[in-house]
């Protein structure tokens, strides 16, 4: 990654941790009044939320697939999901799976969002092998028992179900071992070329980013942070969107000077 733009993007991250004003006079220093953009848009982000079904939807069992209602901002932000994995359980919801293993979430809860490609417990990058999975499922493209036909068997019957992928995406998170025969994983090493590219992080190819997940008005304080999720969606992950508009902010003053 080109330096300026990596020191922006990391004084930018810690003036939204601790506030430092001195930290956000440096980004004013590094690239002047328009990194102040950058960053509004960022904390905006705050204000986002989902909230978890009731036990946490039909389809959940011990661990695996969620339904969770988002804000009109996170909405916004979802891809073109099938008929099975979104206003399937509920309108306005979507269906997502847990990132950490030994992270928390609680069924019928609201949280703060924030979207990134990295994992707050554990600082895991998004890898190739989960993201594929989870577009996969978002679209309707798995073997997977959408249908839940016999009733209950979505979440944990046979092989095509929430309890298999979700262990699937647990050991390319490298948070569960003993899944080398899991279909799923199978299919992702088939797919994207074998066992190293699973593992190595995907930097938004698949259109799959991270929503972490924090108690109300305590985003980015890591004692208030709770489970990450996933969210299939449309757009660049969201360093890249950062680094573009870095990038274009810049360009535009050198035109201008």
């Amino acid at each position: 990654m080109n330096s300026f733009y990596g020191r922006t993007m990391t004084l930018m991250f810690e003036s939204f941790i601790d506030g430092n004003l001195w930290r956000q006079r440096a980004v004013r220093t590094l690239i002047g009044g328009t990194a102040l953009l950058v960053v509004a848009g960022a904390l905006s982000l705050r204000a986002d939320q989902i909230t978890t079904a009731a036990n946490f939807g039909p389809f959940h069992a011990a661990a695996g697939e969620l339904t969770v209602l988002p804000n009109r901002n996170v909405a916004a932000l979802l891809g073109n999901y099938s008929p099975f994995t979104m206003n399937y359980v509920q309108a306005g919801t979507f269906q997502t799976f847990c990132v950490e293993r030994d992270e928390n979430i609680s069924p019928s809860t609201t949280y703060d969002v924030t979207l990134n490609n990295i994992t707050m417990f554990t600082g895991v990058p998004l890898p190739a092998g989960v993201a594929y999975l989870y577009q996969q499922f978002a679209i309707g493209n798995l073997p997977y028992n959408y249908v839940d036909t016999p009733a209950g068997a979505r979440t944990i019957n046979g092989f095509a179900n929430a309890y298999t992928l979700q262990n699937a995406l647990w050991f390319f998170m490298g948070q569960y071992s003993g899944q080398e025969n899991n279909p799923y994983v199978v299919q992702a090493n088939n797919a994207l070329g074998g066992v190293a590219a699973t593992f190595a992080p995907d930097n938004g190819a698949h259109r799959v980013s991270i929503l972490n997940l924090w108690a109300p008005g305590q985003s980015h304080d890591r004692l208030h942070s709770y489970q990450d999720v996933l969210i299939y969606n449309p757009v660049p992950e969201p360093s890249s969107v950062a680094l573009l508009s870095v990038a274009a902010l810049v360009a535009l003053r050198r035109r201008k000077s």
